[in-house]
């Protein structure tokens, strides 16, 4: 253990080169700029096609405002627990949403007047689907939406509205 010790003093009391030192130095920024970033940052993947993207930078901390796109943990029994997902912020606290019957038995579901999506009776698996009901959104809720028409999100009761602690931050497709 002793002879370790002496072979790393020794090789701390080298004397350097000039380029030796820039190329330390270069890596002690990088990696401190990357500490500061991955602080504040880090990448979300979406393996489903509820959204178009695949890659997501996520701004930790930071709320949505409508139309952003934020990533939350789940807390339905559909999935675990915890789950994290990224979707569309189509309303946030204090918005109206509003639901008709359509001629299939399908429900429209529109966020201040907004489309943003129809709720089928059943997922594709079978399980039976509760649309969700007329409301307005408390003030710490948001209805988080996706563009693909078998997504599963607010506007079902089994998903239901996204609470402020939920949110994980909001998110920026990268691809």
């Amino acid at each position: 253990m002793n002879h370790y010790f002496s072979r790393l003093r020794a090789a701390i009391n080298q004397p350097t080169t000039r380029k030796q030192r820039v190329w330390l130095i270069g890596w002690i920024v990088l990696l401190s700029v990357l500490a500061m970033f991955f602080t504040r940052f880090h990448f979300a993947i979406n393996l489903s096609p509820s959204l178009p993207g695949k890659l997501y930078l996520v701004e930790r901390g930071t709320l949505p405002a409508r139309g952003d796109l934020a990533e939350f943990r789940f807390d339905g029994a559909v999935y675990t627990r915890g789950t994290r997902m990224v979707k569309r912020a189509a309303g946030v606290g204090g918005s109206l949403v509003d639901v008709a019957p359509l001629p299939d038995g399908r429900m429209e579901l529109r966020v201040d007047g907004a489309m943003v999506g129809v709720a089928k009776r059943h997922a594709s698996s079978g399980r039976p689907l509760t649309a969700s009901k007329p409301r307005v959104l408390d003030a710490d809720e948001y209805y988080m939406a996706a563009t693909h028409p078998d997504s599963f999100d607010s506007r079902y009761v089994e998903f239901g509205a996204v609470k402020r602690e939920q949110i994980i931050g909001r998110a920026i497709e990268v691809f």
